[in-house]
């Protein structure tokens, strides 16, 4: 598995750079965060196919409060497809901030069933901290909970991640080790990655982080292993920002040879009336940011274009469009939100 596919990264201009996981949520992403302005909703076309109704659809709600995410709906071409719920901590943990399970239901039925769920630990007395991720597969013949995969987390006493120890199915097995090294100010220099099972303990590949001049990151290189001192090229990921720090372009590229060749690449647009400091954060957005959400963004993104390079040059893919409304408890005014309108935006 990539690691430029796996994870998502948050950069803080010539300061520590925190690697979150795809499937992590830290407590101030998910629990008791009031802001003034919350994700609504977020649309996907692909392909641009039509401009009447979106290919995908992802719905956000929140608890009484709006200080915390209670469920995403997910729609497929307008009809419900399934749902993510989220539970938060109870008497079994010292704080009732973190985020304790996730749900899944994929079986399309709009009932309350979940065939996935993800669990959380945190270290110490608070929610702060992450020590453990798991996935769980609900075994619906034997009707019992089976282990999926398991994400161990040790840091460095700066704070900074240490070690991500992978592991697998009945036993939590190892299956490979991801290694932090740092440079002096704290961002992260490069990533190892072996296979640590039971029977092997081999290099599988290396990420690399470059930076410019203002300290924002340039490029992201992945290599895999090919023996003793000799790595290969496998993706590479180059940055292009605005005078905000914000991420504009985004080209991903796969290494053939010792050349590299243009993939995808991703143009990204910001809404410039909310500051991004008055914003929820919610686990669908930070997904969508994979590989480039940046602590010094200014403003949330609002819409980001994909397109696939093919023989013939460069091709639409998709586009993202997301939605914000203000948070009702914070004005009165705002307290009719909608979460079920189709907002259609191609241009």
């Amino acid at each position: 598995m990539s690691l430029l596919t796996t994870y998502s990264f948050s950069q803080t201009k010539h300061s520590q750079i925190q690697l979150i996981d795809e499937n992590v949520m830290l407590k101030h992403s998910m629990a008791k965060s009031v802001k003034t302005y919350l994700l609504d909703s977020t649309l996907v076309f692909y392909q641009f196919k039509s401009s009447e109704v979106p290919d995908e659809k992802s719905e956000v709600n929140y608890s009484d409060n709006f200080d915390r995410i209670s469920k995403i709906l997910k729609y497929q071409s307008a009809s419900f497809t399934s749902y993510e719920l989220y539970k938060y901590g109870n008497d079994d943990v010292n704080c009732d901030d973190g985020l304790i399970i996730k749900y899944f239901d994929v079986s399309s039925s709009g009932n309350d069933y979940e065939n996935t769920r993800e669990m959380f630990e945190y270290e110490g007395d608070s929610c702060e901290i992450l020590s453990s991720f798991a996935r769980e597969l609900y075994n619906s013949t034997n009707q019992i909970w089976e282990n999926n995969r398991k994400k161990v987390y040790a840091y460095n006493e700066n704070g900074t991640i240490d070690y991500i120890q992978t592991q697998y199915e009945d036993g939590w097995n190892n299956l490979f080790k991801d290694t932090y090294l740092y440079n002096n100010d704290a961002s992260i220099d490069r990533i190892y990655r072996v296979q640590n099972t039971e029977t092997e303990n081999d290099s599988l590949l290396r990420t690399s982080y470059h930076y410019n001049s203002d300290g924002y990151i340039e490029s992201i290189i992945e290599e895999t292993f090919i023996a003793a001192n000799v790595w290969e090229n496998n993706y590479r990921i180059l940055f292009t920002y605005d005078d905000h720090g914000n991420v504009t372009e985004k080209l991903s590229q796969k290494g053939y040879g010792g050349a590299w060749e243009d993939n995808f690449r991703y143009f990204f647009e910001y809404d410039e009336q909310i500051n991004i400091e008055d914003l929820f954060y919610s686990y669908e957005y930070k997904n969508s940011m994979t590989d480039f959400l940046q602590n010094n963004m200014k403003h949330p993104v609002k819409k980001i274009k994909v397109q696939m390079k093919y023989s013939k040059g460069w091709e639409d893919a998709s586009i993202w469009n997301f939605y914000y409304s203000k948070n009702p408890t914070i004005s009165v005014e705002d307290s009719n939100r909608s979460y079920g309108a189709w907002k259609i935006s191609l241009s």
